[in-house]
């Protein structure tokens, strides 16, 4: 009889600690995804306000000159219009959606690519201008700082 009371309570308190276990990774997985929809909620809202001071920024630390502004407003709207496709998902609310399936992650990865590698091809003819109206100077800042993520350099 001692044996039993002694082998039910331990069972019990085995699953009374295996369902707190299941709780905290529940929230944890809940905390975790509320986190990465607010990331994307604050990305989506503050595109265009990022965008403007990154691209303030490059002028500063390129030193446009009044002679260099035509291709570099080149530069500014091609770089305004390869978000096009970022905007367009986040009116949709495609921006983090996750996919279910395989299938389903390869097309969104390949969407993801092909919207990639449409942008780059829009930007390209504009970054080619912009940096050939370059002086030898500017175009060392640019080559650290025009395509790095964070713009350091």
């Amino acid at each position: 009889m001692n044996r039993t009371l002694i082998a039910t309570a331990g069972a019990l308190v085995a699953f009374a600690i295996g369902n707190q276990v299941l709780a905290q990774t529940t929230d944890r997985a809940n905390d975790q995804n509320d986190r990465r929809q607010a990331r994307i909620q604050r990305m989506c809202e503050g595109i265009d306000a990022r965008l403007d001071g990154r691209l303030s920024f490059l002028q500063s630390r390129l030193k446009i000159t009044d002679q260099q502004k035509p291709a570099w407003n080149t530069y500014a709207t091609a770089v305004r219009a390869s978000l096009d496709p970022l905007r367009q998902d986040c009116a949709s609310g495609q921006v983090g959606k996750r996919a279910a399936t395989l299938p389903e992650r390869l097309s969104s990865m390949q969407r993801a690519a092909d919207q990639r590698a449409a942008s780059l091809r829009g930007m390209k003819p504009a970054v080619e201008s912009l940096y050939s109206a370059l002086s030898p100077d500017q175009k060392k800042t640019a080559d650290r700082i025009l395509l790095s993520p964070r713009g350091r350099g």
